[in-house]
């Protein structure tokens, strides 16, 4: 199984400027492509080329969309979306891909997920050690100044080749969620409309401070504040969700590896990819501090929200869905990872809960690009 894309999209207008201006950081540039960076390039050139759909919509204001999108150089598990000067920003930490990348090679490492690739008995399926979750322990370990130690850490690795490079193709796809999820808060006008109204100066995928810098609303005015970002992230994971899977099942898949994949592997793994990110929001949130933030939701409902929407919105127009759905939720369950959150069959929304996500859809409409 070859990496690579299909076709190449040119590089958009210089990133920099916004990473430099707006955040104080400088972006990240994974330079020539090798084995270490193919996986920075590849998902973003992958991303870039599929959003192409988003030029030349509008918003009812008549203004037009305009996105640029590239790497941070900053060593938190995180991803942001913004607006400044009249240009939308998405972006992703570097750190947030190197956490996928190790969540995905552990889950490999797992014989119960994608039993049919390669020799998925011949995995050793081993327990979580120095109780760090995949996706952290690496992380933990360079802000630490550690090294990798290929003798103590190989049990991180699958045995198999093709179960390496299947790993490499998830921790793309797992980019690609949070790309997807990134971008739906500028299509869908949550960046504009936390902007206007005063809520936030831009969405991160994990809070933080600085997100609110700027903005002091008064006391009484925080808890609405928070229900609304929360029904705001609850609609972005919709978006990038269904973006995934519809990728798949419209044909759309331009990383050749991966669409070299059965339809049934290809899909799985998106689904897969989309829960192993929001499981490790629960990581992140732990490793920033941010537990109990409350203008996020939390992982576990943003799960049984995806879960709830494979069920209603997808499982009727797909044949056999149901049944294949809970096969990819059973072996993301399996895996040896203690604390993980059960996905599957969600419980219905309740209807507070509902009315609040149909109100704040409604209210998008204004700052919605079509």
């Amino acid at each position: 199984m070859g990496i690579g894309l299909l076709a190449e999209q040119d590089k958009i207008a210089p990133f920099e400027v916004f990473t430099s201006e707006r955040l104080n950081t400088p972006v990240y540039d994974p330079g020539e492509r090798s084995e270490e960076t193919q996986t920075f390039i590849i998902a973003q050139q992958s991303f870039r080329q599929l959003m192409g759909w988003t030029k030349g919509l509008r918003n009812a204001a008549g203004d037009e969309l305009i996105i640029q999108s590239g790497y941070i150089e900053r060593m938190t598990p995180n991803a942001v979306a913004d607006r400044y000067q009249g240009v939308h920003y998405i972006g992703m930490h570097q750190a947030l891909l190197v956490s996928c990348m190790e969540f995905a090679l552990f889950a490999l490492t797992q014989s119960c997920v994608f039993p049919n690739v390669g020799n998925a008995a011949g995995e050793a399926s081993p327990e979580l050690k120095n109780g760090k979750a995949p996706g952290i322990l690496l992380l933990d370990k360079t802000l630490r100044g550690e090294t990798v130690q290929i003798d103590q850490d190989h049990w991180r690795i699958p045995k198999d080749e093709n179960r390496h490079v299947l790993a490499v193709y998830l921790a793309m796809l797992m980019a690609r969620y949070i790309w997807l999820h990134e971008l739906a808060h500028c299509t869908n006008g949550h960046v504009a409309y936390v902007q206007n109204a005063g809520l936030a100066l831009r969405l991160y995928e994990v809070a933080e401070e600085l997100s609110v810098v700027g903005f002091k609303p008064k006391a009484d005015t925080d808890k609405q504040r928070d229900k609304i970002i929360r029904q705001l992230e609850y609609d972005a994971d919709s978006s990038a969700f269904f973006g995934l899977c519809q990728i798949q099942l419209n044909d759309l898949e331009n990383i050749d590896g991966i669409k070299a994949l059965d339809i049934v592997t290809r899909l799985g793994m998106s689904i897969f990819a989309a829960y192993a990110v929001t499981w490790l929001f629960e990581e992140y949130q732990a490793f920033l501090d941010l537990k109990n933030d409350p203008s996020h939701p939390t992982p576990y409902d943003r799960l049984q929200h995806l879960a709830r929407g494979a069920a209603n919105e997808i499982a009727p127009k797909v044949d056999g869905f149901a049944e294949f759905h809970q096969s990819i939720c059973d072996q993301f369950n399996a895996m040896a990872i203690p604390g993980l959150y059960q996905v599957g069959k969600a419980a219905p929304m309740d209807s507070e809960r509902e009315f609040e996500l149909h109100a704040i859809k409604s209210a998008m409409d204004k700052w919605r690009f079509y």
